[in-house]
This record gives structure tokens, sequence and C-alpha cells, in this order.
């Protein structure tokens, strides 16, 4: 059953992220099924924003579901969003009044919830609906309104939109070239958001704005490209205005037959839609031309529609109602303030009683500053003596471990220079393969002692990538085989051939190098060093075992302690400096690994690397 409706919900998603026309159906049956009304609100909502162009009665339906369910969750972005789609759903049938109340409803829902952006829709609704009720300076202060907000939130979308209703009312006061000015800055915006339906209007104004300035060629281009574009997006309603600006253009030049064609088709998709505006204007487009005609009875039966559609949108009761309407408002938002003032004079006599308690907490939280200073100046004097006692060794591996190499290569050199001193072929070589090892012995632990020194001053560099674990081990092993050799230690691997790892390579070199080559120091002549790798879903494994000495239960707390000196020969009196291990342990914490080891004495010691 579970999995019955996790396939319902995901199929919901989609259809709500990909509606179109033959979606619609497909959502209404299934929404009823869904067990999450959360979820139920989003596809109320969007059934009714894709149904108000093609089925308004649906989107009547549909918005109130969402609304009351909204409602009862107490969601308050999607009660403002179902207050909206109402508004315009009134607006559009010429229901002014309760247009403009749920318009209302939405922007006081959007102040309470702070919503800027839509609050800046919402106010631009509320313009439309003055601008239909002719009241144009009105529509024009809540428009500019709106088009501060969304320039303020820096919303391409809505400065595009609201550039044009500004516009729109600039036409209404018949300032046409500012109305003209705003229409192009939002037609700009929204050609470089690809908005082809916003395109579509603006075409629209600019063509209706023209043709008031007498520039009728310009009018009529601006006209057809609204006309193409709405067909394109098979947009009825702007379809129908288009129609009807159109059959006014074609009035205008006394062309009676262009304007009866395109108020006609004005008249059929308006009555498709039940969009009453444009049916009203159509019919009193259609009136005139067949008065002209002389064609007194149409003329007469399209002027009585145009009559009772007009006294439907706009009379004195509507008017007084929504007047009304705006007081109620107004007055809530009085009230609002009143209870903003009471609740400051309470919050004052309630600061009185925080600041006496707030004094006394900051009396007892400066006598714990004081003591945790006193405890802070400890533990640093404490670092301090250990950064000392790791700068000490630092200085006594470069003076003592670094000088003894170099003594022996002067002493070597000078014996190998000397014309004087004659040297057998074995001698030459023994002389020559000390040198070789010297070097090597030198180089290894100047990188060491580099290394160690990036990472105390924190100038690493670390560069994870995926790593092949077989190879580099396998290479590792190949660099480190001939001092194995030369003790006859045998090298076990039991590897996969196919393990990774997320690491930095080169970091992990060296620690596996340093791992390795202390395996061989500590192991005597014929034992065994076996390394393992295995990888499980939170870590890779690599242990490094040898059959050598081991470490005592002492030692085994001090071998990663920078601060602490420990050093050990090796099996062939192989001397080290004992920072091999402790660079181990600073790489490990580098790349996020933990190191860890096992030891018994007599018996050997496990190295566990974990990535």
């Amino acid at each position: 059953m579970k999995k019955r409706i996790t396939i319902l919900i995901l199929a919901i998603l989609f259809f709500v992220l990909n509606t179109n026309a033959q979606n619609i159906d497909s959502l209404k049956n299934a929404v009823e099924k869904l067990p999450d009304d959360s979820l139920k609100v989003t596809v109320y909502y969007k059934i009714a924003v894709s149904s108000y162009r093609t089925n308004p009665k649906e989107t009547h339906t549909y918005a109130q579901k969402a609304l009351k369910l909204a409602e009862k969750l107490d969601v308050k972005t999607e009660i403002a969003k179902c207050f909206h789609i109402l508004g315009i759903f009134y607006a559009e049938r010429g229901d002014l009044k309760r247009a403009l109340e749920y318009f209302f409803k939405s922007l006081e829902t959007l102040e309470k919830l702070g919503d800027e952006n839509r609050k800046g829709v919402a106010i631009g609704a509320i313009a439309r609906i003055y601008q239909m009720l002719e009241n144009h300076e009105r529509a024009l202060e809540y428009d500019i309104q709106a088009l501060d907000i969304a320039i303020i939130n820096n919303d391409s979308a809505n400065i595009a939109t609201n550039y044009n209703n500004v516009g729109a009312d600039y036409n209404n006061l018949k300032n046409y070239t500012q109305a003209i000015e705003h229409y192009n800055n939002a037609l700009i915006i929204a050609e470089k958001n690809k908005n082809i339906k916003l395109q579509a209007l603006l075409h629209l104004n600019i063509g209706y704005t023209s043709r008031k300035t007498t520039d009728l060629k310009q009018a009529l281009e601006h006209l057809n490209k609204a006309k193409k574009l709405y067909t394109q997006i098979d947009d009825k309603y702007g379809l129908a205005n288009t129609y009807n600006k159109l059959a006014e253009y074609f009035n205008e030049i006394e062309k009676n037959d262009s304007t009866i064609k395109y108020a006609s088709k004005a008249l059929y998709l308006s009555e498709n839609i039940g969009t009453i505006t444009a049916i009203r204007e159509a019919s009193g487009l259609l009136s005139e031309a067949y008065e002209k005609m002389e064609d007194y009875d149409l003329a007469f039966k399209y002027l009585t529609q145009f009559n009772e559609l007009n006294d439907s949108i706009i009379n004195s009761g509507n008017t007084k109602k929504i007047t009304q309407l705006e007081m109620e408002y107004e007055f809530e938002k009085e009230q609002e303030i009143n209870e903003i003032k009471h609740k400051e004079v309470v919050k004052r006599q309630q600061n009185l009683k925080i600041f006496f308690i707030t004094a006394f907490i900051l009396s007892l939280l400066l006598v714990v500053f004081i003591f945790s200073n006193y405890r802070l100046k400890k533990r640093s004097e404490e670092k301090l003596q250990n950064l000392n006692a790791i700068k000490d060794r630092f200085f006594r591996i470069i003076s003592h471990d670094l000088k003894a190499p170099f003594t022996a290569f002067i002493s070597m050199s000078e014996i190998l220079s000397n014309p004087n001193i004659n040297l057998s072929k074995e001698k030459t070589h023994y002389f020559a393969n000390s040198i070789n090892k010297t070097a090597k012995n030198s180089y290894g632990l100047f990188q060491n002692l580099l290394l160690w020194s990036m990472s105390q001053r924190d100038d690493l560099k670390i560069n994870k990538t995926e790593i092949d674990l077989n190879k580099l081990i396998i290479n590792t092993i190949t660099l480190l085989k001939a001092t194995a050799n030369d003790k006859n230690i045998e090298i076990i691997t039991d590897i996969p051939s196919s393990i990774n790892g997320l690491t930095d390579e080169n970091i992990l070199k060296t620690i596996l190098r340093n791992l390795i080559n202390n395996a061989i120091k500590f192991t005597p002549a014929g034992g065994k060093i076996t390394i393992l790798a295995e990888a499980n879903k939170s870590y890779t494994t690599i242990k490094v075992s040898d059959t050598g000495v081991g470490i005592s239960e002492s030692n085994l707390t001090k071998i990663f302690k920078p601060e602490v000196h420990h050093s050990t020969q090796g099996t062939n009196n192989e001397k080290g400096t004992g920072l091999g291990l402790i660079l181990c342990k600073e790489l490990s914490d580098k790349i996020d690994a933990k190191i860890s080891v096992k030891s018994e004495i007599g018996k050997g010691s496990q190295f566990i690397l974990k990535l």
C-alpha cells in the first residue's frame, strides 16, 4: 500500500511540474487519493491556475478547495496565493467588489509574513481594480509602490510587469509619452527574459498607445506582433484583447469591414472564456461599426449588450462598497498599530525586569570569565612549553642527525680523492656503496624534515583524488625492495586488484614509505613484512605488519608525540631520529586518516592506517 502511495505522489509531482491541458484531468483524478494535505493544497492551486483561462468555473472550485485546506493547515503563503487567484477570477468576471476584497486579504496576509516580493504583486493587483474603476490616479499610486518593491528586490520579472502597469496608468491619464517609455522599458526586460506572454501584452499596449499619438504605422506593426505571439502561445484571453484593439484601430480609420471582422473574433473568443470586460469592449465596437454601416438593428443589439455589461461592472453601489472595503482595511491597519503600541508599553516594563536579571547574570559571567582566562593562560603556558620542546628536537635533528652523514661524506670523499692512498677495487666499491646508502638516508631525513616543517606552518597543500591503492603500494615497495633484500627480509602483500581510496597521493606515499622503512629497520635478517589492504562502506584500511623486535608498552605512548624524544637503533644498528612516525601521525591528521599501532616485544608490530 505504501509503495502505491509513493508512486502516486511521484506521478502527481511530475504532473504539477509539467502541467499542460492533457495533464489537468489526470491531476483531478489523482489529487483526492493523496494522503498529504499540504501536497493537496499545491495540486489544487496548480489546477486552479492552469484552468483559469480555459475553464473559469474549475478555477473557482479548486481555488476554494485549496484555500479551505490551506486555512486549516495555517499555511499563510498558500492562503495568500489562493486569495490572489480568487481575486483574479472575480476581476475577470467583473465582480470588482469581491476581487478587491480578495486582493486586500492577500496583501494583509503577505504583510504579516513580511513577503515583500509577493506583496508587490498584490499591490499591483489592487491597482488593476482601480484602473478598471477608472480611478487612474489611485491606480498609478499603487503601481509605483509595486514597481519600487520589485526594484528593491531586484526581481526582473516583476520589474517588467510593473513598468507595463505604470505605462497603462499613464496611458489612461493621457500622458502617452510616459506610457510608451515605460512600455519600452518593460519590453527590453521581457525580451531578455524570453517572456513571450509579456512581450505580446507589451506589443499590444504599445500598439494601442501609438494609435493615440497618431503613429498609425507603428500602432499596426505592434498590434500584429501581439496577435502573432498570442496565437503562438494559444492565449485566448490575450488574443481576444488584441482583436478588440485591432478593431478599434480599423474603426478609427473608418474601415468598417475590418472593424467588424476583428470585433466579431474578439466577441466569439471572450464569450467562450467568459471574459465580461472583453465582451463589453467587442459589443461597443460592433455597435459603432454597424451604426456607421446604417445597420441599426445590429447596432442597437450590440449597444444594449454593451450597456448591460457596463452597468454590471461600474455602478455607484459597487464603488461605494469598494471605498468601504478600503476604509475597513485602513481601520484594521490602525488597530494593528494601536496593538503594537500597547505591546511596546508592556515590553518596556518587561525590559526593566530583564535589565536587573541581566546585570546579575553578567556579574556571574564576569567571574566565570576571569576563572576561564586563568585556566586558558595556564594551558597556553603548557602549549608554549610543548612548542619549545618540539623546536629543541627540530634543532637537535638538524645539528646532530644531519651533521653525522655529512661528516661521513667528508671522511670517505677525502680517502677516495687522496692520490697517495692506493685503494683496491673492493675497497673503492665499499666506500661508494657507503656514500650511496648515507646519501639515500640523508635525503629521506631531509624530505621528512621538510614535510614536517610545512605541516607545522600549515603550508602543506592537500589535494584529495580517487587513487589506485594497489598500484601505489606496489610502487612504494619497489623503492624499498633493495633495502629489504640487504637484510634478506621478505615483503608479502595481500591487496585486492581493484581497491581505491580518496586521499592525497603524495602524502599517502610518504606515510607508507616511512611505515615500511620502519618495519625493515626493526625486523631482523630473514624476517617478514606483510602489507594488507581492505575496504568497506565507511573506510579503507592499510595494515603494515612485521616480525620484528616489537615496541614496549611504555614506548607505545611516546612514538607519535613530537615533544617527547624517542629514537631506537634498528636490528643492524641502523640509526633513527624518531621523526618518521611523528611525521606519519601529522600527515595522517592532514588527510583525515587515523593511524594506530599494536605491538608485542619479540613478536613484532602492526601499524594500521584508516582512510
